[in-house]
């Protein structure tokens, strides 16, 4: 009996020395393995639609920390992390568009040794998707594969509404563009209790020189759902009454810019640069284009077949910087696709350009980049579309972050038009003005240069790049923004990991 007693205050003794290194777990039991593990103990689930439509993996992803006889570690609280592991669509042709993200709350803390993803989605379908849950100093694991499906049907159930038909009567607020225009300028669509009903009325519209009737569209060949107004949150659109009554929905906040701009080809009164061109007039000359970032908090599927199952033919432009866009609406005379396409023929675009035709492997999903400089309780969503001189509508789906340029880089002065990464990861290099710079679902790596800049590293694991050595810089960290100061700006940060200078890498806790 005395012996019995004297192991068991051995082993009390024991916890107590070591509870710093490793715990104690209950029952008088000691967790000394340095050997954890990570183990699925509920795997992703198939057949989840991709993000966009509203719906999680479900049941919850869970992960625990198990020693290495599998028991679970109750003492664990450490944070674990998933990402995707196997990519399904990479061997697709053109398979850097179907790249799939992981959207949700991706890090989440153990408790009692247990992690629960209750949000998580991917963006885009596939077959044979895996998950790796990983956190510091614990063996990772690898989830069992599972497949993300998508349909017309279930879009259409989770919200996404069919836009084959004319998607409505438009006018635009331009009363805030200002003397350098560069303003915003905010676009309704009929809605409400009184809408605009019909053609007659529509061009009978006149509430002053503020306001201009958009010219119609066609969003052919998308599904599409608008979650709510710009800077709002997700629900019914904000509402507007003009002068004759008649009822409107915020759906839009733009700005446009015309690269490469040449005042001489536009007829008299001519504008005097870009972003009057872009932001007052409808008329695109040919090898120039409208470059716009606009907030709109909609989600698109491009679908693969029409509601018959017939293959959709899609049209695309590669700019010089090998970002690809894709036809998502056109005039509201071209609705065929033999319209569309002689459009699309005769569309001239700037030098360095490519144009291609093609059928979509599969439904291909697109969501705008979300940030938290908008409104403070809402973030802004942002499309970087263009218009080309046939009036075809394009809407960016791939952002080649090797080389980090787009048209926004070119817009001078730049401040106003934000700096943008769609979808996949990549470098986004700034400018010499005060810049606003929104990163993607993927990991991306901001060069601000110089100016005030606010950069919003989005989802992901995130790094910015600065030229000089960290002891120029002053950096403090509060309530996960980050500020850093040094001779070349100020830079505003969130949702950064990492900073890179020219000496050293610098590891944030936020």
């Amino acid at each position: 009996m005395m012996q019995k007693i004297s192991i068991q205050l051995k082993s009390i003794l024991f916890c107590i020395i070591s509870a710093t290194l490793w715990g104690c777990s209950g029952g008088g039991s000691v967790n000394a393995d340095n050997n954890l593990q990570l183990v699925f103990t509920t795997q992703p689930s198939s057949n989840s639609t991709p993000a966009g439509t509203n719906s999680f993996v479900a049941p919850a992803v869970q992960v625990k920390v198990v020693d290495s006889n599998g028991n679970l570690d109750k003492s664990a609280t450490v944070p674990i992390t998933l990402t995707i592991g196997n990519q399904p669509n990479a061997n697709l042709p053109n398979g850097k568009i179907y790249t799939g993200y992981l959207n949700g709350t991706t890090t989440v803390t153990s408790a009692n040794g247990v992690a629960s993803f209750n949000n998580i989605s991917v963006s885009q379908p596939g077959v044979g998707y895996t998950l790796v849950a990983s956190a510091n100093g614990i063996s990772s694991v690898t989830s069992n594969p599972f497949n993300v499906t998508s349909s017309i049907a279930a879009a259409e159930s989770a919200g996404y509404k069919s836009t084959e038909a004319k998607s409505g009567y438009e006018v635009a607020y331009i009363g805030d563009i200002g003397s350098n225009f560069q303003g915003f300028v905010y676009v309704y669509v009929d809605y409400g209790s009184n809408p605009i009903t019909n053609d007659e009325e529509f061009r009978a519209f006149n509430c002053g020189e503020s306001w201009v009737q958009n010219t119609p569209r066609n969003a052919v060949f998308d599904y599409a759902n608008t979650l709510g107004s710009p800077n709002a949150a997700s629900g019914p659109l904000l509402p507007y009454t003009d002068c004759q009554g008649h009822t409107w929905g915020l759906i839009v906040q733009n700005i446009s810019y015309i690269w490469p701009f040449e005042s001489s080809v536009y007829p008299a009164p001519q504008p005097v640069n870009g972003w009057q061109a872009g932001q007052t007039g409808v008329y695109v000359p040919p090898a120039q284009v409208k470059y716009s970032s606009i907030n709109k908090n909609q989600l698109i599927l491009f679908t693969k077949n029409d509601k018959d199952g017939k293959p959709i033919l899609r049209f695309f432009v590669t700019d010089q910087w090998g970002n690809v866009y894709i036809v998502k609406s056109s005039n509201s005379a071209d609705q065929t696709t033999e319209q569309i396409a002689a459009r699309f023929e005769s569309a001239v675009f700037p030098a360095g350009w490519n144009k291609s035709s093609a059928y979509l492997e599969q439904d291909l999903y697109s969501a705008p980049t979300y940030n938290n400089y908008g409104n403070e309780s809402y973030p802004s969503a942002i499309f970087m579309d263009l218009r080309d001189n046939a009036d075809l509508g394009y809407s960016m789906i791939y952002w080649n972050g090797n080389n980090g340029g787009s048209i926004a880089q070119q817009a001078i002065p730049t401040g106003v038009l934000p700096l943008v990464i769609t979808e996949a990861g990549g470098r986004i290099n700034g400018t010499l003005s005060n810049d606003q710079m929104y990163g993607s679902s993927g990991n991306d790596l901001f060069y601000p240069y110089a100016g005030d800049d606010v950069i919003d590293g989005g989802s992901g694991y995130n790094g910015v790049v600065f030229e000089l050595s960290s002891s120029l810089y002053a950096i403090n960290t509060v309530n996960g923004i980050t500020v850093v100061s040094g001779i070349d700006g100020v830079k505003t940060l969130t949702n950064i990991q990492y900073l890179v200078f020219s000496d050293k890498q610098v590891i944030l806790s936020q």
